[in-house]
């Protein structure tokens, strides 16, 4: 019964986005003929908007937004990024309510109907096996932020396979400080489980957050800085995705080599094998008890040796248990105080060239304020 009604609900999803689709391409021609924006703007916006319904459509995709309201200027431009967890990322990011141009494969825009409809809103096509298509890439890119309309990165330059987040690229970054535009930084988490892997019908229902983050100032900064913005960006989404997941940065990151914590409950099996054998033990001295060879003494000792076993096998869960509550507190700490430190750590190193800097231009400014002070009148 459960797999009949995944099918239904499947099928409705996927004819109704097909639909949606489909009404698209009409649609964008005609505001693109009408939109008079540079940088097709309103085109962008209707595409933007047609597609966040392909989540709402689906009655197994639930999809929630936060932060968006604190961007009170939708045309103050911006290099957004973004973690990337799917396919389904685009649909559930046209969620924010402004227009942004969207960096992505090329052979994307070789699809019928979304190629065609990428190329319509003004969407930004890169081959990063080309050079030269990279570096097209930022003059387009710059255009676009030249008319106040954002530009849209997943700076992992693919999509995580396993709800890690992969190391970020440095062209968005390098964008924003050449621009001097702020970095806009969006969390994604959850759209993971949106499409099913080899199959297309969809078994569970995927609850997806993104959260548009405060913006990462670029003032002041040269292309020197792109790889401190850039890890300082890429910490702040990982630390939102850790928060929603109730764990520490290290186990959100995929520079972080997988460990496997100890868990109660792998103790708790061992604990159980102990008293199985303890509990043999225990019907073995009770066989011996009742050998007619014993002495009383030889009875004596092997009646104190079981009430001493039944004494440990009473006490031995309870125990157990208080140990392995006491180790897990630990190891959590452990975990977290590690990742605050590695926090820390990064935005000092961060911020130390910055500092430098600073010191430097100050010494000058001082050594020619005493050069004019020696110079003859």
């Amino acid at each position: 019964m459960r797999r009949i009604w995944n099918i239904l609900v499947s099928l409705y999803a996927w004819v109704f986005i097909s639909l949606i689709v489909l009404l698209m391409l009409p649609v964008l021609l005609i505001v693109r003929i009408l939109d008079r924006d540079p940088v097709k703007y309103r085109t962008g916006y209707v595409f933007r908007r047609m597609g966040s319904w392909l989540t709402k459509v689906n009655p197994m995709w639930k999809v929630k937004l936060y932060g968006a309201k604190k961007i009170k200027n939708r045309r103050n431009p911006y290099v957004v990024v973004s973690n990337h967890q799917s396919m389904a990322d685009i649909p559930c990011i046209s969620f924010v309510p402004w227009e942004m141009k969207w960096v992505a494969k090329k052979v994307l825009f070789n699809f019928p109907v979304a190629g065609w409809l990428m190329r319509l809103a003004g969407d930004i096509p890169v081959n990063r096996s080309d050079k030269t298509s990279r570096g097209s890439v930022y003059g387009k890119a710059r255009k676009v932020l030249d008319h106040n309309c954002s530009v849209m990165f997943f700076a992992e330059g693919t999509r995580s396979k396993n709800d890690l987040v992969l190391p970020f690229r440095d062209g968005a970054f390098k964008l924003a400080i050449d621009a001097q535009v702020p970095i806009l930084p969006i969390a994604v988490d959850g759209s993971h489980d949106c499409l099913p892997k080899h199959s297309w019908i969809m078994t569970k229902t995927a609850h997806v957050r993104i959260e548009v983050l405060d913006p990462v100032s670029t003032e002041n900064m040269t292309m020197a800085d792109a790889p401190q913005l850039r890890d300082k960006v890429r910490n702040i989404i990982m630390d939102r995705l850790a928060e929603w997941r109730g764990v520490s940065r290290l186990e959100v990151d995929s520079q972080i080599p997988s460990l496997a914590w100890p868990e109660p409950s792998l103790w708790a099996k061992g604990f159980a094998e102990a008293m199985t054998a303890i509990s043999e033990l225990n019907q073995r001295i009770s066989e011996a008890m009742t050998y007619n060879g014993h002495t009383d003494e030889t009875s004596q000792h092997l009646e104190q040796l079981k009430d001493r076993l039944k004494l440990a096998m009473k006490e031995l869960p309870q125990q157990a248990e208080r140990n392995m509550e006491e180790l897990h507190e630990r190891i959590t700490e452990a975990k977290k105080a590690l990742a605050d430190w590695q926090h820390r750590a990064e935005e000092k190193m961060a911020e130390m060239p910055r500092q430098l800097k600073i010191a430097i231009e100050e010494l000058s400014a001082a050594l020619r304020e005493f050069e004019l002070s020696q110079a003859p009148a």
